[in-house]
């Protein structure tokens, strides 16, 4: 497991700014001739995707803008958006109160208070509306429910000072987010199951079932799948998100099929897809224990589209030709741990 650590000493990082996008424009310049860009590494499935990527990352780049997000210093009143009308009524309330300090007058004091009312109901009702759609939304949007949770709680979700031992098997205080980081991955590469190679024996497999099995990637496919994906993701190594994916998806259907049927006959992916973004999540007990935490890893949005097609097709397969086991009940639609149970009861 590599690790890498942004130390990165800046206090913002820049995004892009999805909601000021202009994907007309980007649908507009995607339509090119991608059959000759990608073609002529029909050998290299590596080269085919840097090529794939990096034009619809300059594509991104002219019609996508990105903006400063500077979370490490943004006040928590900055959290919650208002609206422009709201934000005049701040402002006059601003400037009355300076009025009133100068001179002490009764009525500028009555007009002071009665717009601080006003913003203060104002607020109120954008606070309730915001609640309701975090409400109304929480399972088709669950990033920004938690979003929400987090930033009510007290406590700081970052990853705080952590316990360890040094060679001599002295404690030890780890401070630095690099020094964490690399004590997070010698723990997760501890635990981390690697499979021995193993000579299957094959000479019992029905060679017929295997010849009806042909995976065909078709822009139908592809397309379905990119209708479904969760734009709220975020995602991976390669930086192309779902939502761009998904704004996009008519204009990359061929160069899709390309790659996908290349990385399929090749037997190769490329190394975009075999990389994460890992994060370190507390599960429970005490904060500073290494062992208290797991890894989530964010992997290439376009590698998961490639592996759900594939799957399709090999559960199509195996539903087809009665191959799965009636003593299988996980990961079929249809069986569940509870009519396992249910079975065992009757027997």
């Amino acid at each position: 497991m590599d690790c890498k650590v942004n130390t990165n000493k800046k206090d913002y990082t820049e995004k892009y700014a999805l909601s000021r996008a202009n994907f007309d424009g980007l649908r507009d310049s995607l339509k090119i001739d991608w059959r000759d860009m990608l073609l002529q590494y029909d050998n290299d499935i590596e080269g085919m995707w840097q090529v794939f990527k990096s034009t619809l990352e300059n594509k991104i780049e002219q019609f996508v803008p990105k903006v400063k997000n500077f979370d490490s210093w943004k006040k928590q009143s900055w959290i919650r958006p208002l609206n422009a009308k709201d934000r005049d009524k701040i402002h006059k309330k601003h400037r009355l109160w300076r009025k009133y300090t100068r001179n002490h007058d009764p009525a500028i004091l009555r007009q002071y208070k009665s717009v601080r009312n006003a913003v203060v109901k104002d607020i109120r009702k954008t606070v309730r509306a915001q609640q309701l759609d975090i409400a109304v939304h929480c399972k088709t949007n669950p990033k920004k429910f938690w979003k929400y949770i987090n930033s009510r709680r007290k406590g700081n979700s970052e990853i705080g000072d952590l316990k360890s031992f040094d060679t001599q098997g002295n404690d030890m205080v780890i401070t630095s987010n690099e020094d964490k980081a690399n004590t997070l991955e010698q723990y997760f590469s501890s635990v981390f199951t690697k499979e021995n190679q193993i000579d299957y024996d094959i000479q019992d497999i029905n060679t017929e079932y295997l010849s009806n099995l042909n995976i065909n990637f078709t822009e139908t496919k592809i397309l379905e799948k990119l209708n479904k994906l969760n734009i709220t993701k975020s995602p991976g190594p390669d930086r192309l998100h779902p939502r761009l994916l998904y704004e996009v998806r008519k204009e990359i259907l061929h160069p899709l099929k390309i790659l996908f049927d290349t990385s399929y006959n090749l037997g190769t992916v490329p190394s975009d897809w075999k990389s994460a973004n890992i994060t370190a999540i507390h599960k429970k007990g005490n904060k500073k224990d290494p062992t208290n935490y797991r890894p989530v890893s964010l992997t290439s949005i376009v590698c998961k589209i490639t592996e759900s097609i594939i799957r399709d097709f090999i559960m199509e397969h195996f539903l087809d030709n009665d191959l799965f086991s009636n003593k299988q009940y996980g990961f079929i639609k249809g069986r569940s741990t509870v009519l396992q149970l249910l079975n065992i009861m009757d027997d």
